[in-house]
């Protein structure tokens, strides 16, 4: 399985810059899944600049949206690569399975950051999704998935993920950003998610931003960059995850490096997520770094040396697939062969479809 082979490539071929994110190595000392990296990375970059221009140079264009060669593409769906960094299913499990509340806050933020390492999965482009194209899939421990393109501009896609016992169900939106600025490459994914247990409560989770660095020249590296915040309103507590050297308002560097976090839980009023009057303030501590582990007060929650992440796949044959599932993609499935030629051509036959179906939306809106 190529995407089984990728994760466990990235953990030989990214090791930790002296001051802090993801960097590849490079030709020999490579694994074969990440060899020359960066210089492919640049290749691609030279490719979105003939696309996109003077524009993409100046920040003011969404790459997510831009239309570009498949060479550039691995043959994925964004819809299956938006669940990368969910892998870690056992922290969800055992977070519904807690009735502590704080715990359970503990383990949602283990899951979190346990998966960021599988955010610079790779070096190349998944396909964007079509309006309506689907993506359903199921992990070794039995987590159910299905994901779906709910809008084409902006790009939207809807998912949901649970286990059959029904102790808990990851909801939400993705609504995904790309913007390119010096040597930089910014992405960020709006839209609320949140996952929810089976006594009405539910912790939302707001992501932080993804940068790779050095795209043009230097030394390619990827960093996570702002802030990751968990709310459960039900039990009031809230938890603010700090990624970087300097976090603003920390009480240390990090120790200078950028791939280095911080996080307190704190308990809030439900109604406007403000600090409960005449509490402690802070109930428990986070540190770590994304590319090693995480701590709570001290304990350790998840250390990459001992990671153990669930496999995910589509779902099998036999079972009911829609037909609007990426397995079906033509253009896709011809890159996945080596057809490059034929890929590009399938491509720009569905963008055409694509563009002649939303016309046909937008004539239909007009006459009701």
């Amino acid at each position: 399985d190529i995407l089984a082979q990728q994760r466990k490539c990235v953990r030989q071929a990214k090791t930790k810059q002296p001051w802090g994110g993801a960097r590849w190595k490079e030709k020999a000392d490579a694994v074969p899944v990440q060899r020359n990296a960066p210089y492919k990375w640049r290749r691609c970059a030279m490719e979105m600049m003939k696309t996109a221009g003077r524009n993409l140079l100046k920040g003011k264009m969404n790459l997510i949206s831009v239309s570009m060669p498949v060479k550039m593409f691995e043959p994925r769906s964004y819809l299956e690569k938006l669940t990368d960094v969910w892998v870690h299913t056992k922290y969800l499990r055992q977070a519904a399975d807690t009735e502590d509340p704080v715990e359970q806050m503990r383990l949602i933020v283990a899951w979190f950051i346990s998966g960021m390492q599988f955010v610079f999965l790779g070096f190349k482009k998944p396909f964007n999704p079509i309006l309506g194209e689907t993506w359903q899939g199921v992990s070794d421990s039995g987590l159910r998935i299905y994901v779906e393109q709910i809008s084409h501009h902006p790009p939207i896609s809807a998912f949901e993920a649970d286990m059959p016992d029904g102790s808990f169900v990851f909801r939400g939106l993705s609504e995904p950003t790309a913007s390119f600025s010096g040597k930089t490459v910014k992405t960020t994914a709006k839209g609320k998610r949140g996952v929810y247990f089976r006594d009405g409560s539910c912790i939302d989770i707001t992501y932080p931003a993804y940068y790779l660095r050095g795209v043009l020249y230097g030394e390619l590296r990827g960093e996570l960059g702002g802030s990751a915040m968990f709310v459960n309103e039900k039990k009031g507590l809230q938890c603010e995850v700090k990624f970087g050297p300097y976090a603003e308002g920390s009480m240390k560097s990090f120790e200078s490096r950028s791939d280095y976090f911080e996080g307190e839980i704190v308990p809030i009023e439900p109604e406007d997520h403000t600090p409960r009057l005449g509490e402690s303030m802070i109930i428990s501590n986070a540190s770590g770094s994304w590319l090693s582990h995480l701590d709570w007060d001290g304990k350790r929650y998840w250390t990459l040396a001992e990671d153990e992440p669930d496999h995910f796949a589509s779902l099998p044959e036999g079972e009911y697939v829609l037909p609007s599932d990426v397995r079906y993609r033509e253009d896709l499935l011809l890159v996945e062969r080596g057809n490059l030629d034929d890929a590009q051509t399938a491509k720009q036959k569905l963008e055409k479809l694509q563009r002649h179906d939303k016309k046909l939306r937008k004539a239909n809106a007009s006459d009701q």
